[in-house]
């Protein structure tokens, strides 16, 4: 069975296929992804995220089925995460825990490997410490590394080139030109082993940080989806009420929001009188009255009276799911930016190893021609240098991971991106804002600045206030009653 993540139908001959993936490392995946789903029937696009592990799987229904698609995904390799809200949390939390553990022995390995650098350079190398820190090269090949040695294997098997497969190499030449260099004093055994301690030391340590960035953007949206309340008070037909989990709720239901309480689902009015507060969806500070007939969105939060609603959409539907998957499905799309990095790449890790090889060729065959012998030592520095220094990190992570940042700072303040093409690309051009709600540029909480009596007696007249405003939810309520007891009047006493 296969957790085929969530399927939208956009009708009778097209649907949306939103996975989550594992085993993405670098950009040089996504094409592999892309290709592969493309090779099958009835596919009419494919946008794949890197900097979220997503794929958005346009399709023919008639012609492929989610199944399919996710068994030729995971016939090369990668995985198929769970489509459950709660199965992707728990996933995401142990990635992170994972990462985070594997981070910390990487760190622990580094500091090591840098103590023992730092006493060659002050004594001058040895035997014993070019050993000391061949140990701890292979202890952090075998161990935290383990996974990188094993994700390089079966991407050359996939015929993928990636950073995995560069940082492998870079390792293992760093761990044989060391073994070498245990028997040959021209080879600088503890240089060599360092080096294969510090590339995949920096590999781990830079997978936590892309992981911990993937997290908190997903907790960014999580968190607005999370406003609607787990719970509602269900009416039933004879007037009665009963507790029962809002994902039970169907349209048609009736439900009672008390004074204080989150509207359960989106719904119609259908007794009592209120004011909501609607910023999640409006950005507006000041509730809204509603009436009879009047609509109301899940995850807002009723103030003062107490409301009958009648359920209209649940589910996938609802105002705040749609938000979430909306912007869930655009964060697979590519930008313009991200495009030109994979084209990049795709000739970027073939050019490292060619260089590699061609450094080794230079100076084995070449110098052997030119001069009595192959200089071999300098034949393996040429080589682990271009491997070490052609480690594509930062190319292919940095700009995936500036956009999820900067996209997850703004959802943490309310504001919503659809797509990175119109964070780094369209918001760059705006020169003037049009702003029509005061939230919008103020703390979105009302707060008394003044109070003018014609008798002069200001103080008297905030306490008689604030006294009458006392049991009000009113945001304005609230703000008379703050100002009377930061003056330190007595609220509530008649």
């Amino acid at each position: 069975m296969y957790h085929t993540g969530e399927v939208v139908s956009m009708g009778a001959t097209a649907a949306r296929l939103h996975l989550r993936l594992g085993g993405m490392h670098c950009s040089l995946c996504v094409e592999s992804v892309r290709k592969a789903v493309r090779k099958l029937p009835g596919i009419r696009s494919a946008h794949v995220s890197i900097a979220h592990e997503e794929a958005l799987v346009e399709y023919d229904p008639a012609l492929v089925t989610p199944a399919v698609i996710a068994h030729a995904l995971e016939a090369i390799g990668f995985t198929v995460l769970p489509g459950e809200a709660a199965a992707r949390l728990a996933q995401e939390e142990d990635d992170l825990r994972r990462a985070r553990s594997l981070a910390f022995l990487a760190g622990g390995a580094l500091a090591v490997a840098t103590a023992l650098m730092l006493a060659s350079s002050a004594w001058g190398p040895s035997r014993a410490r070019a050993l000391a820190m061949g140990a701890v090269a292979m202890a952090t090949a075998g161990g935290p590394a383990r996974w990188v040695l094993r994700n390089a294997w079966q991407s050359v098997r996939r015929g993928i080139l990636n950073q995995d497969v560069l940082a492998a190499a870079s390792a293992l030449a760093g761990l044989a030109g060391g073994a070498v260099g245990l028997w040959v004093p021209a080879f600088p055994a503890g240089e060599f082993f360092g080096a294969a301690v510090f590339v995949l030391g920096f590999h781990l340590v830079g997978g936590y940080f892309s992981v911990l960035v993937h997290v908190r953007a997903s907790q960014a949206v999580r968190k607005l989806v999370g406003l609607a309340p787990r719970t509602a008070w269900r009416v039933r037909p004879d007037g009665s009420e009963e507790e029962v989990p809002a994902d039970e709720l169907q349209p048609g239901d009736r439900v009672r929001v008390r004074p204080g309480e989150r509207v359960p689902a989106d719904g119609v009015v259908v007794e009592g009188a209120s004011a909501v507060d609607e910023s999640l969806l409006t950005g507006e500070s000041m509730p809204v009255d509603k009436l009879p007939g009047h609509e109301v969105v899940g995850g807002s939060l009723n103030q003062m009276g107490t409301l009958v609603v009648q359920v209209t959409r649940v589910g996938e539907q609802s105002f705040l799911q749609s938000v979430a998957r909306l912007v869930a499905e655009a964060r697979a799309l590519k930008p313009g930016i991200l495009r030109l990095v994979d084209q990049v790449l795709l000739w970027f890790v073939p050019g490292v190893l060619v260089a590699s090889a061609a450094g080794l060729v230079l100076w084995t065959v070449g110098a052997a021609l030119a001069r009595p012998a192959a200089d071999w030592p300098r034949a393996a520095f040429a080589t682990l240098t271009a491997l070490v220094m052609g480690y594509p990190c930062a190319l292919g992570m940095a700009t995936p991971l500036a956009l999820v940042r900067a996209s997850a700072e703004a959802a943490a303040r309310g504001i919503l991106m659809r797509s990175g093409e119109a964070f780094h690309l369209y918001l760059g051009r705006v020169d003037t804002f049009l702003l029509d709600k005061t939230g919008i540029l103020t703390e979105g909480r009302p707060r008394l600045v003044g109070a003018r009596s014609l008798t002069g007696l200001e103080e008297e007249l905030l306490r008689l206030a604030a006294t009458a405003e006392h049991p009000s939810e009113h945001p304005l309520a609230r703000a008379v009653v703050e100002s009377a007891r930061e003056r330190g009047l007595p609220v509530g006493d008649p």
